[in-house]
């Protein structure tokens, strides 16, 4: 079966997740993580791809973080080609 996409995220059938969308699916990314961290995401936790690759869904390409404001200044920092390490808590490395 053809990989399935919304949004240039590969997405996969979970119809009980709760974060599904009305058709029963959710972003692979998410359930990676959430494999990776034995548990669901909590309420403001979202998941960064490092490289940007929105299809790279190795758990070692992937953070937590907690608000979305956070991703739009770590966004940025990459963009600068600034490399910082233990910059902010982060549940996967």
């Amino acid at each position: 079966m053809a990989q399935l996409y919304m949004n240039g995220y590969p997405i996969i059938y979970r119809p009980n997740h709760p974060r599904c969308n009305h058709d029963g699916y959710i972003y692979q990314h998410i359930e990676v993580a959430e494999n990776k961290i034995g548990r669901f995401l909590k309420y403001g936790e979202v998941v960064h791809h490092r490289d940007q690759n929105r299809s790279n869904n190795d758990p070692s390409n992937l953070l937590i973080f907690l608000l979305n404001q956070t991703i739009l200044h770590f966004t940025n920092i990459i963009v600068m080609n600034l490399y910082l390490n233990n910059w902010m808590m982060v549940l996967i490395q």
